[in-house]
């Protein structure tokens, strides 16, 4: 006698997300002039996100920030608590607290 079983699990999303800001220059610059890297790794989805910019100004880093928090939101995936590297700017910070409450 054959049995065949299925098992149903349900994992709870715990929204977090690591990034690594400034991953270091590029050596090459982008034909768009981009020199760094922004890395974000989303835990639920196992995706990682790069987006590239051109200088490490506390205003391209939060632009970079912008646009990958919105490409998850827009994948339904809001962060709840992101793990920052320790060359986070104040103004990323205070973003991310007010985006996460």
């Amino acid at each position: 006698m054959r049995n065949h079983y299925c098992y149903v699990t349900l994992i709870e999303p715990i929204g977090q997300i690591y990034t690594d800001q400034q991953t270091g220059k590029i050596v090459t610059p982008s034909s768009n002039g981009n020199t760094y890297l922004m890395i974000v790794y989303d835990y639920d989805s196992n995706y990682i996100f790069a987006k590239p910019f051109k200088t490490r100004t506390a205003q391209s880093l939060l632009t970079a920030h912008k646009a990958i928090h919105s490409k998850l939101c827009d994948a339904g995936l809001r962060p709840k608590l992101q793990r920052l590297d320790n060359e986070c700017s104040e103004l990323q910070k205070t973003l991310h607290a007010r985006q996460c409450h």
